[in-house]
């Protein structure tokens, strides 16, 4: 059984079928052992490999949030925990470019980008 970035219990077969990115592996051995790669999680691997313009869409919407002198952090808080949209502004842009993003990607570039900018290149 496994279950998926939104929390529904899916079986393995199902979670195959919704993640069919292969899973990327990477050259740097797990705490010393010489053989064994990286690997992402199924499921992760579409999260991890973010498109370039995610993070500027995310600007972009962070920009529009201030732009109607919304508070940012709040807002956008209670916007990833419910996916309610009365936390964003009324702008059809904003939430268009929110719903466009999704929940799951603002997360997950989020921690990327604080990750990148709290640890050094061994990501210690």
């Amino acid at each position: 059984m496994a279950v998926l970035l939104t929390g529904v219990p899916v079986s393995d077969e199902q979670a195959k079928e919704q993640s069919p990115v292969e899973t990327p592996e990477t050259d740097k051995p797990v705490d010393g052992e010489d053989s064994a790669p990286v690997r992402v999680p199924e499921g992760l691997a579409s999260l991890v490999d973010l498109d370039p313009d995610a993070e500027a869409s995310l600007t972009e919407l962070l920009r529009l949030m201030k732009q109607e002198r919304y508070d940012v952090i709040p807002s956008l808080s209670g916007y990833l925990v419910t996916e309610d949209p009365t936390y964003l502004p009324e702008d059809a842009v904003v939430r268009a470019m929110a719903r466009q993003l999704g929940r799951d990607r603002m997360l997950a570039l989020l921690i990327t980008v604080y990750l990148r900018a709290h640890t050094d290149a061994e990501g210690s």
